[in-house]
This record gives structure tokens, C-alpha cells and sequence, in this order.
């Protein structure tokens, strides 16, 4: 039995039907990033049946829209997701009655492309974040407020969306130690993330020449200083990794600097010492100021600076720390 029954009426872009098939789709996801990714691939799937010429909705139809993903280059990983937005609406349409039955049992016998590995993705060493975290012209509010934003995300492990949501209440010292409380992440999942010495300190020279008080942590500004409104957009987060990167000539994106971390973990580890990846999900229980035998960790790394405007990144202890 073939599924062409009224098909280019329903999945006309302006008809009503559609409309409400997709809105009963997006508002059940919980994550605003979940509903952008669906809504994406759901255009995207609407776009590919218009340009065919009386589709069948049925299991060969679905395999051969695959197939043309693959040929665009797209990767397993985006086209299993854009397959789990499929199923959804032809669930969903099922139950509405506005599909033929037999399409949700014919798309959900479909099987997920396989992955064979992992993409790992990029990180930056010790020297490369080092680098990048000194690149800011700090003799500027602007360049202040980008050094605390790469800080936050080298040394704290976060995400941007998570990031330009913080507000001055979440950073708190909690037995005798610095941490970002409620901070909601992917999920709606709440966490509380340690906030190294060196990271609070390049916060805190941001907010000591803005004079912001209250709100936002980070506020979106001019060149030259001046406060536009009170929120910047994961967007602005993205530029400022990217234009740093490039004067470093990097090539990395904000999430390498979130692996970043746990690269730096996996090194701390082979020399038999703690993870400090650990913080991204609950605050350690190690004191995460600075390390007993500073003079001792200084002679053997090397790693301090002489300037005065240098921010320096170091290990002692699983922790980050910082000289100047």
C-alpha cells in the first residue's frame, strides 16, 4: 500500500497541518538547543519530500533520503539525530491522525547509521592556553572582560550557552573556596563547578574596571568600554574564541577549550595525580587555593612570569592555579 495520500497538501511549508505537527514536536523537547537541532532537521526533512515528485512515505523512501545525506558529507552522528527527529514527527503525525498509520512503523524500522569511533576533536597544550589566555589586551575593559571569558572556559570546563547565562550571585565562596553554584546545564542538569584562583582573579579585574555590581557577569560592550546591554549571546563567545585563536593562529572553537580541560586531565593522571576534570561535576575536596610548595613547583616548571600583566597557568594537585 502506498503512503502518497494527500502528501503534498500536508507537507506544504504553509499548511496549517504541518504548523501544529511541528510545534507539538518542538514544545515536548526540554533543551531550547534540542528544539533548535529538531526544528533544523525537521525543515530539512520537509524540504527534501517537496522536492520530490509523489513520494511514498515508506521504509525504501527514508533509506534513500540517507543515502543523500551521506553524499552531502554529512556525518553518522548528525544524520542518527536527524533520524530521532523523524521518528518523533512521524510518531507525533500518527497520533494526530495526519499521516497514514503505516509511516511510523515503516520509519521506526529504519536503523540508525553505525559510528565506527570517535571523533576526539581538538585541544589546545599547556603552551597554546597559555598563549591564547594572554593574547587580550587587557589595558581595556573589552579585552578584560575576553581574558575572564577564555579563563572561565580553560579553566572551568563550561559551556558557552552556559556561560553567558551567569550571573555575579552564582560565584560564591563556599568553604573557603571559590565555586559557580546552579549552574544548569545540558538537561536541565544542576551542578556546582570549582572556580580556580587564577580564573576568579581575572574576573575579578573585569568587574573592578566596569564597576558591575549586579546582573549578568558578562555584558556586551563596545571597543571601547562601554556597557550596550546587560547580556552577551553564545554567538559573541564564539567570536571572541575565534578572533584570539586566529592572532594565535589556532584553529579551535570554544568546546576545544572545554576538552582542553579534560585533556589536561588525562595528563595530570599519568603522572599519578588527580583528575581535575572531577570539578566539572561537583566541587573537589581538596583545597583548590594555592600549592604548599610554590617555590619548589616554580623551580622545577618554570612556568611563572616576570610581567606583571602575564596570567599563568599551572597543575599542583589536580588544581589550576596562577602566577604574576
Amino acid at each position: 500500500m502506498q503512503n502518497t495520500f494527500g502528501i503534498n497538501h500536508i507537507l506544504s511549508s504553509n499548511n496549517r497541518s504541518l504548523d501544529v505537527l511541528m510545534r507539538v514536536v518542538i514544545n515536548s523537547l526540554p533543551s531550547p538547543h534540542s528544539k533548535r537541532i529538531y526544528s533544523m532537521a525537521i525543515r530539512h526533512f520537509v524540504d527534501y519530500l517537496e522536492d520530490q515528485e509523489k513520494p511514498n512515505l515508506d521504509k525504501l523512501f527514508l533509506q534513500t533520503y540517507i543515502a543523500s545525506m551521506q553524499d552531502e558529507g554529512i556525518g553518522e552522528g548528525s544524520i542518527n539525530l536527524r533520524l530521532a527527529a523523524i521518528r518523533k514527527l512521524s510518531r507525533e503525525a500518527d497520533e494526530l491522525k495526519i499521516w497514514p498509520e503505516t509511516v511510523a512503523a515503516a520509519f521506526a524500522s529504519v536503523k540508525n547509521i553505525p559510528q565506527r569511533g570517535k571523533r576526539t576533536g581538538n585541544w589546545l597544550s599547556l603552551e597554546q592556553a597559555q598563549q591564547l589566555i594572554n593574547c587580550p589586551d587587557i589595558s581595556t575593559p573589552y579585552g578584560l572582560r575576553n581574558r575572564a571569558i577564555l579563563a572561565i572556559l580553560l579553566g572551568c570546563g563550561i559551556r558557552r550557552h552556559e556561560l553567558v547565562k551567569l550571573t555575579l550571585s552564582q560565584l560564591q565562596l563556599r568553604d573557603g573556596r571559590w565555586v559557580i553554584t546552579d549552574l544548569v546545564g545540558k538537561r536541565n542538569k544542576t551542578r556546582t563547578v570549582t572556580l580556580p584562583i587564577w580564573v576568579k582573579q581575572s574576573i575579578d579585574a573585569y568587574l573592578e574596571v566596569t564597576h558591575i555590581h549586579s546582573g549578568k557577569l558578562f555584558q556586551a560592550m563596545t571597543k571601547g568600554g562601554h556597557i550596550q546591554r546587560e547580556q552577551i549571546s553564545s554567538e559573541t563567545v564564539r567570536e571572541v574564541v575565534k578572533i584570539y585563536a586566529l592572532k594565535c593562529s589556532f584553529t579551535i572553537s570554544p568546546h576545544d577549550l572545554r576538552r582542553y580541560l579534560r585533556q589536561a586531565g588525562f595528563e595530570e593522571r599519568s603522572q599519578d595525580r588527580p583528575d581535575p576534570a572531577q570539578s566539572w561535576a561537583r566541587v573537589p575536596r581538596h583545597h583548590p587555593g594555592l600549592p604548599r610548595n610554590r617555590t619548589g613547583f616554580e623551580e622545577r616548571s618554570g612556568r611563572f612570569s616576570a610581567d606583571p600583566n602575564c596570567l599563568t597557568i599551572f597543575f599542583d594537585r589536580g588544581n589550576f592555579s596562577f602566577g604574576f
